[in-house]
């Protein structure tokens, strides 16, 4: 949720925040961590609303096999192709054998890449 820093959402988050300071119950700590609040602030400008990131409380847990893609620039592929087969021979950590897409690429040349199965790859 992205609360203007200036905003009436953004003030009544900062109220409910600073009467719940000393009440870890409260539920305003089940909503606080999916606030942003962008504005203009001291140390400059935020604004980040173009991010639309998801936010998930905790871990996420998946697999190696889960990950259908790694977003990585291209001048770095070979590198992180490199990296990963190393881990995978050497049994030093994950093994990441699927594409991998520059986020600056058109989406005609991502297509293809976005029907990978792990299984069919194997």
């Amino acid at each position: 949720m992205y609360a203007y820093k200036d905003g009436a959402v953004a003030k009544s988050i900062r109220k409910l925040v600073s009467a719940a300071s000393n009440d870890a119950m409260h539920p305003i700590w089940e909503i606080a961590p999916f606030v942003d609040a962008p504005g203009v602030y001291p140390s400059g400008a935020y604004f980040f609303e173009w991010e639309r990131e998801w936010r998930k409380v905790g871990n996420f847990i998946f697999n190696e096999e889960d990950v259908a893609f790694l977003v990585i620039p291209e001048a770095l592929h070979a590198v992180a192709e490199s990296f990963f087969e190393d881990a995978r021979r050497e049994n030093l950590g994950p093994y990441y054998g699927c594409p991998f897409i520059d986020g600056h690429w058109d989406i005609e040349k991502v297509k293809p890449l976005l029907s990978y199965s792990p299984t069919l790859a194997d």
